[in-house]
């Protein structure tokens, strides 16, 4: 488990595809670093027999000006914020770069903290682990509406929910 605030970490940056979705490959990437108080990385397991976690990402950004309200129409990301955008995290020391984090936003929730005088928005970002095994799930759903429909044949044409545009 990783807990730090931003300023921990001087070489540190956060970026977003507002513009992509989780099916294509990221190719314009939003540098919202500025906005990043802290994260926080878990998952894996603990002990060698507990079964392995997704990992997750929490963020939480200052949203003082909206920037993050999916409502708010003025906002430079309006109409683009929605679940299943990608984020990722990443680190450069000694001129490397190294990713620390890649996933998936769950949703752009709003917070306010102090009512009035302060908003911030509280994203968990999820690893493909939990979006893979939603769509061995999905796929299990819809194998047994089809078998309940009693078919004579039934061709199963390989079933992509998520293509190969996972992290790198």
């Amino acid at each position: 488990m990783a807990t730090a605030e931003t300023s921990t970490f001087p070489g540190l940056t956060l970026e977003c595809a507002f513009t992509t979705g989780a099916t294509t490959a990221a190719s314009a990437w939003t540098d919202i670093t500025a906005y990043l108080r802290r994260f926080q990385i878990h998952g894996g397991r603990q002990r060698e027999n507990d079964q392995f976690e997704a990992w997750t990402m929490t963020l939480v950004l200052d949203n003082r000006d909206r920037r993050f309200d999916p409502e708010y129409s003025a906002g430079p990301h309006f109409g683009n914020l929605l679940p299943m955008r990608q984020v990722r995290l990443r680190d450069t020391w000694a001129s490397t770069t190294r990713p620390r984090f890649y996933g998936y936003v769950d949703g752009w929730p709003q917070s306010y903290p102090d009512f009035d005088s302060d908003s911030i928005v509280e994203l968990t970002v999820v690893d493909a682990v939990k979006w893979r095994a939603l769509a061995v799930l999905l796929e299990s759903v819809w194998a047994v509406e089809v078998k309940a429909d009693t078919p004579r044949a039934w061709w199963r044409l390989g079933f992509r929910w998520l293509p190969e545009c996972m992290p790198p």
